[in-house]
């Protein structure tokens, strides 16, 4: 089985153990890659050449074990949404880089009005791993947890049991 580093850029699989996404003759899963995607860094000045790039991302919104979410702007649809990439990837396991992509794929296939949508999954000119989803703006679940939790009248009032 090859490396994630003997996979030369033109790859469109990962080894066998990086997912479940089909099953190849040895009975084996295999995941497809998920494409490249180039992104325009916010902090770069903009040249030409980068506004052709898909996405321009902002700054950190969030930050968690796995991941930090970013704000982005999407070039190609003139919207602005929220990606999600892998921290610490070059030295992430495969089974890590495994769980994230697995985490993208189930949440694309969930419709919920409580679900923030997936729109792409890829990875960036430089390799990293990273989820474009819809923008969501108000408290996060912890602000909220918190608030009734302290039994924040307005909070409680917003998210209690009986909304």
């Amino acid at each position: 089985m090859p490396e994630e580093s003997d996979l030369s850029e033109g790859d469109e699989t990962l080894p066998p153990d990086a997912g479940a996404d089909e099953t190849v003759a040895s009975g084996e899963p295999r995941m497809t890659a998920p494409p490249k995607v180039q992104i325009n860094a916010g902090s770069r000045t903009t040249t030409t050449a980068d506004k052709s790039a898909r996405y321009k991302v902002g700054k950190e919104i969030a930050r968690g074990g796995m991941g930090a979410v970013l704000d982005a702007r999407d070039n190609s649809l003139d919207r602005d949404v929220a990606m999600k990439v892998m921290v610490l990837e070059l030295g992430a396991s495969t089974e890590s880089r495994e769980r994230f992509i697995r985490e993208a794929k189930v949440l694309g296939l969930l419709e919920h009005p409580n679900i923030v949508p997936i729109h792409e999954l890829g990875h960036d000119e430089q390799g990293r791993l990273f989820y474009t989803m819809k923008k969501v703006q108000g408290r996060t679940l912890q602000a909220v947890i918190k608030g009734l939790e302290q039994r924040d009248p307005a909070t409680v009032k917003e998210f209690g049991l009986d909304q």
